[in-house]
């Protein structure tokens, strides 16, 4: 289920820092993100939206606030696939699946995994997939 609120790809960055160590200060979170050359206001701003989106919440720790996450990351890469199909051309999606799983690394589980999933739904299948353009809400 697609949340109302989204995470743009910046934000994004921010949250898998916080997924990362579970929990963690404004401070950890801009040292961990030293690459990325924003500015600690930037990254503090990116803290505060997630927090009033509600993807984080926070607890005050002496002088720090410490931020938690309120969904897991598999919660949030779930919520990234059900964006995209409403984003894409139902049309579309088998041809973005097929450049996913070609440019991305993926464990031969989850590949056992994908090969049952295809081959069950390839019963069900339909030859041609309609578009889904014109009637998107």
């Amino acid at each position: 289920m697609v949340k109302e609120q989204t995470i743009t790809s910046s934000e994004r960055v921010v949250m898998r820092v916080i997924w990362t160590l579970e929990r963690a200060t404004s401070r950890q979170v801009v040292e961990s993100l030293t690459d990325t050359q924003w500015s600690v206001s930037t990254i503090k701003t990116l803290l505060s939206r997630l927090e009033k989106k509600g993807f984080l919440s926070s607890t005050v720790k002496g002088n720090h606030k410490v931020y938690e996450a309120t969904m897991s990351e598999t919660e949030a890469s779930l919520d990234v696939g059900a964006q995209l199909s409403e984003q894409v051309c139902a049309m579309q999606i088998g041809t973005v699946l097929k450049e996913v799983i070609e440019n991305n690394p993926i464990s031969k589980g989850d590949i056992d995994d994908l090969i049952n999933l295809l081959a069950a739904k390839k019963q069900t299948a339909p030859t041609e997939v309609a578009c889904n353009c014109m009637n998107m809400e």
